[in-house]
């Protein structure tokens, strides 16, 4: 019994056993989150998918890695997933429903929380996509450091001057951090933002949150101004809240228990 499941980005190589969490749901927040921590796409990112597995799993179980020809790839649950560039691109041996229980943010923190500190990705995974063309001098940014694969935090210091190159890129309006480079930060290119997903990172919390009550879908709706602190986050899951990533909100069903909770608490 379980939830099995293979991982492989060859049917021929190495592949990835999962007895439980083998569903499509769990397989791609797990490969989400590699694609997030800038993780390598190819023999190096199995290995490091492994490590976000088992770190996730603990233990001594439950994970197993072995040529594909060895590992039980037509295992009645879930199948054999192949994968391309942190997508799913294939699947063999399965013909079944496919498991859409866990929401994908929630899951992906239960991930990161899962991870060593010094590598988890935090507060960035609540916060705010935003485009460099939205930027200005004085935002604070988070971002992904393509060489650790962990966040890294700036303040927006300038644009790129009209017409100004740098190591042959054109910098022109592109927004910069003062990270190296101190004295002339606008004369490094790796102080410049346009290769990066770029967050705005966390701000205090200065004002009450918006409550919202949703007549349509009978739930309750909290929008922060800011990015609320690891110990309300806890408070607000704890009372069956979860964060929804493209409203920006956190949600639950209503109940008088929570609107209490969101009206006296928060």
């Amino acid at each position: 019994m379980g939830n099995r499941a293979v991982i492989t980005d060859d049917i021929n190589g190495i592949g990835i056993y999962l007895h439980w969490n083998g569903g499509r749901d769990s397989v791609s927040a797990f490969l989400t989150y590699c694609k997030l921590r800038g993780f390598r796409a190819d023999d190096y990112g199995m290995a490091r998918l492994t490590q976000v597995i088992c770190n996730f799993f603990g233990g001594g179980l439950s994970v197993g890695i072995d040529l594909c020809k060895n590992l039980d790839t037509d295992n009645g649950d879930n199948g054999t997933y192949i994968i391309k560039n942190w997508e799913i691109v294939d699947r063999l041996y399965f013909d079944g429903e496919e498991q859409t229980g866990y929401d994908l943010d929630e899951f992906l923190q239960a991930i990161d929380e899962a991870q060593p500190e010094k590598e988890r990705l935090g507060s960035y995974l609540t916060s705010k996509p935003v485009s460099i063309g939205e930027l200005k001098i004085g935002d604070k940014v988070v971002f992904i450091d393509d060489l650790h694969g962990t966040p890294t935090e700036g303040i927006v210091s300038g644009f790129g001057e009209s017409g100004k190159v740098v190591n042959g890129t054109d910098v022109s309006g592109i927004p910069y951090i003062n990270r190296y480079s101190t004295d002339s930060p606008e004369s490094n290119i790796n102080n410049y933002l346009h290769k990066y997903d770029i967050r705005l990172a966390a701000k205090e919390e200065t004002e009450k949150p918006e409550i919202t009550i949703n007549e349509e879908l009978n739930g309750i709706e909290i929008k922060f101004n800011s990015i609320p602190t690891q110990e309300t986050r806890e408070a607000l899951k704890t009372n069956g809240f979860r964060w929804n990533r493209k409203k920006a909100v956190w949600y639950a069903k209503y109940t008088p228990e929570r609107l209490g909770f969101a009206k006296q608490t928060l």
